[in-house]
Parts: structure tokens; C-alpha cells; sequence
């Protein structure tokens, strides 16, 4: 007896992009302990990467959800399709309600914090950009502006309050990883 594998989803992509998205989430965050700063607060070597790739990573995620959720709604996997769209939908509630309600509304990052708003007022598009990405893909964008990458002045913001800017990501990134994460796991499971 054959079997044919009907359902269209994450195979089509080459790699199970929530699985691999998640392990990369988890080998970030563990690096961040890892590597991260010296006692004298210089950044240790590879941090601007583990940052660079946990940013793109989370964004393309993102992408990759909205792609693959069109993609099972032609194929009529509706109950995928409808998972896919929750995790788009929280996804984008914790961008819009708890991130932006904190760096935005209540710490007010882009105005009082002396650091960032002078990197905003510096580099107007660059922030621009990569603010808005943070607030409509991932909150985890954001960690462009500090990634230092490729060595360019305009991806090296600093925060004057670096600690409660920290506790707010982690807060959120441990939160994403629970209700976005794991949920996106069980979903492909469901759908393999």
C-alpha cells in the first residue's frame, strides 16, 4: 500500500522554519549569557552576529507564517490556516500592544532616552525603518539598531537605562517563546 503525503505547508519550504527559528531563539539567548559584555561593558566577540541572526530570523518568520498561511488556504488545510493566522495575530498584538505600549508610549525610548533619541535624530531612516519593522513583524527588530553589524555606525544605538531596556526584551522574548513558539511547533506537528 502507498501513501502519499497530501499537505502542502512547511515541506514545500526546504526546512521546518518554526523548528529551526526556535532552536536559534533558544542558542541566542543562551549566547547572550554566554557572550554578551565583559565586566567593563565591552562587547564580547560574536555578539553583534548571535543579535543580527535573532532579528532577521524572528522577522523572516513572520514572513514565512503569512506565506505558508496562504499557501494551506488554496490547499483548504483550513484548521492550518487558521492556526497560522493566530499565531500571526498575537504576534502582531504583542508587537502593537505590549511593545509599542512600553518602548513607545511608556518608557518613551525614541524621545527622553538621551542615547536613542539621539541615535534616532542621527540616522532618521535607518531608526525609522527598523522601529516600524519592530513594531509590525517582530519586536525582536529592534536589536538591528544595537546589532553593530557589519561595523556600521548606523547599527549601533545605545540606551542610557540599558537595564530596564533589557528586563523588557527578555520579559517578551521568554513570552513570545511560550505563546508563539511553542504553539508554531505543535502546529507543524499537527500539520506534518
Amino acid at each position: 500500500m502507498e501513501r502519499k503525503c497530501k499537505y502542502f505547508g512547511e515541506l514545500s519550504i526546504p526546512v521546518p522554519f518554526s523548528i529551526i527559528a526556535f532552536v536559534c531563539t533558544v542558542g541566542v539567548g543562551i549566547s547572550a549569557f554566554v557572550k554578551g559584555a565583559d565586566r567593563e561593558g565591552r562587547e564580547q566577540e560574536g555578539t553583534a552576529f548571535f543579535l543580527t541572526m535573532l532579528a532577521i530570523v524572528d522577522m523572516l518568520l513572520r514572513i514565512c507564517w503569512s506565506t505558508l498561511a496562504y499557501s494551506v488556504y488554496q490547499k483548504e488545510y483550513y484548521i492550518t490556516f487558521g492556526c497560522l493566522c493566530g499565531l500571526l495575530g498575537i504576534s502582531l498584538f504583542m508587537n502593537v500592544a505590549l511593545w509599542r505600549r512600553y518602548f513607545y508610549s511608556k518608557y518613551r525610548y525614541e524621545e527622553e532616552d538621551p542615547y536613542f533619541s539621539a541615535y534616532v535624530s542621527k540616522y532618521p531612516a535607518t531608526a525609522t525603518i527598523i522601529i516600524f519593522l519592530s513594531y509590525l513583524l517582530s519586536f525582536q527588530g529592534i536589536r538591528l539598531a544595537y546589532s553593530r553589524f557589519l561595523g556600521k555606525k548606523k547599527f549601533m544605538a545605545r540606551f542610557s537605562h540599558r537595564r530596564r531596556y533589557y528586563r523588557l526584551i527578555g520579559r517578551l522574548t521568554v513570552l513570545e517563546t511560550l505563546i508563539i513558539y511553542l504553539p508554531a511547533i505543535a502546529i507543524n506537528i499537527y500539520s506534518l
